[in-house]
């Protein structure tokens, strides 16, 4: 990592000064010739028209910033809805054709329970199917909305790497991966 890092600054180094070339050629177009202040020592005084330049500074995470754990949410959401919505047409057809108990098929989650037991074994498979999947979703829906996610950053992150590397030898051609954790 070191060594990269002081091929990447050797590399600069050349492109640097040549550029620094080109620039004394050229001049300044004004004709003024621009001063410009060394750097401050520690504790020094700036010049004027200056300031010391900070490292932006990362929004601090507070860990009682509400996060909603979205991989339970999402499921939940979507069983819900999906259950509720079939249930909710099958009602509505129900309704419709001057059933009257379609209407607790409206109601979500009770509604397939109370007319289970009426019906026909097909059909009361299927209410109480509709029934778990609603209870099922509401349930992951509500404990998606109840779990504060709190994400775990590692302090070294800049140590952890992962890197592919071409692999030679004369028995073997290929790529290896090696990391640091």
């Amino acid at each position: 990592m070191r060594s990269l890092a002081l091929s990447v600054i050797l590399l600069a180094l050349p492109m640097t000064a040549r550029a620094q070339g080109v620039a004394d050629q050229l001049g300044d177009p004004s004709g003024a010739t621009a001063v410009v202040p060394p750097p401050p020592s520690y504790g020094a005084t700036v010049a004027p028209g200056y300031e010391v330049a900070r490292p932006a500074a990362r929004p601090a995470r507070t860990p009682s910033a509400y996060q909603p754990m979205w991989p339970v949410l999402v499921p939940g959401i979507a069983a819900f809805a999906v259950s509720y919505v079939t249930a909710a047409f099958a009602g509505a057809i129900l309704l419709a054709s001057s059933v009257d108990d379609g209407g607790w098929l409206l109601v979500p989650v009770i509604g397939p329970f109370v007319l289970a037991p009426d019906r026909t074994p097909e059909n009361t498979a299927l209410f109480i199917t509709m029934g778990l999947s609603q209870g099922i979703g509401l349930a992951l829906l509500i404990a998606g909305l109840a779990i504060n996610r709190r994400d775990l950053h590692r302090d070294d992150a800049e140590a952890a790497s992962v890197s592919v590397v071409p692999l030679a030898s004369p028995d073997l051609l290929g790529a290896a991966a090696l990391g640091r954790f």
